[in-house]
């Protein structure tokens, strides 16, 4: 875990320094609890991106903390069995269920600090475009009973039953 000296550098606003290293501890302790695996190195300003080496950019928002609950999702993915056992080889299917389960953190983790953000409120809107990222990431929200205990068990479950097929995420989130 990063020190909260090395973490977004260079930031001006001490305030939302700290605020946002607050939810980046917290996120990072849940996150763990899923995968061990996980390790971020670096929390730094720049366009929103999470790299495979453990390197998250954000942009500094007041408005939108959310991105660095996104962000750390990523994570979540990429350190799994499902990414290193089937989605490396099929770079479509890992950007879709990245973005999803990137999304579907981010939801859950700006409901239960932020109640309702405005990006909430357009992901609510949005999510009903079939087949779209945010599509999947509220069919893995609401197969979380739309909470983090929720969606604790719904990951155990699915890592626990993978059976390395192409489609496993397919057929357990989206049903098909």
């Amino acid at each position: 875990m990063l020190e909260e000296n090395e973490f977004l550098i260079g930031e001006s606003c001490t305030e939302l320094r700290t605020e946002l290293y607050t939810l980046y501890c917290e996120t990072l302790v849940y996150l763990k609890k899923l995968n061990s695996n996980i390790d971020i190195t670096t929390v730094q300003i720049g366009e929103p991106t999470y790299c495979h080496s453990g390197k998250i950019c954000i942009p500094v928002k007041p408005d939108d903390k959310g991105v660095l609950f996104h962000e750390m999702g990523h994570a979540l993915l990429a350190n799994s069995k499902f990414h290193s056992n089937y989605l490396s080889s099929n770079r479509n299917k890992n950007e879709q269920w990245g973005e999803a389960f990137a999304e579907a953190i981010r939801w859950l983790m700006e409901k239960k600090h932020f109640k309702c953000s405005k990006w909430m409120s357009d992901f609510e809107q949005d999510k009903l475009q079939v087949g779209s990222n945010k599509y999947k990431a509220a069919q893995i929200i609401e197969k979380s009973q739309r909470c983090l205990d929720g969606f604790k068990t719904l990951w155990e479950n699915l890592v626990r039953e993978f059976d390395k097929s192409e489609n496993y995420l397919d057929r357990k989130l989206l049903g098909t």
